[in-house]
């Protein structure tokens, strides 16, 4: 089982939806922003682990990947259509598309929101 059908399991388990953030870690400096801004910003945190089962699809170009994790990571950006990083897709527990988007200003407060009011739509 791949750590992506892990995460979508426990989303089917727990009713919630998911949050699958498409990244370019070690390379794209908007990915590295949303990163240090919003992502390890305890109030993020805390409400990405209430509100949804997260999935972190890393494509980087300087830090070692295990082929499996690549196919798997390649195999999701190609059935969401991701072209850009970084790129956040908002699914239902069975991975059909809610909302995306990417990175914006304001740090983890006005991104908690803007997640909230896309989920809300």
């Amino acid at each position: 089982m791949t750590e992506f059908e892990i995460a979508r399991s426990r989303a089917k388990l727990n009713r919630k939806p998911m949050m699958l953030i498409f990244s370019g870690s070690d390379w794209c400096c908007w990915c590295v922003k949303l990163h240090q801004e919003v992502l390890v910003q305890p109030e993020f945190a805390a409400w990405a682990e209430k509100n949804t089962v997260t999935y972190v699809a890393d494509f980087p170009e300087h830090s070692p990947q295990s082929d499996e994790l690549k196919r798997q990571n390649a195999e999701l950006a190609k059935k969401y259509g991701i072209d850009s990083f970084p790129t956040v897709v908002l699914t239902d527990a069975d991975g059909r598309e809610i909302a995306r988007t990417g990175y914006r200003p304001g740090g983890a407060a006005a991104y908690v929101e803007y997640l909230t009011g896309l989920m809300n739509r």
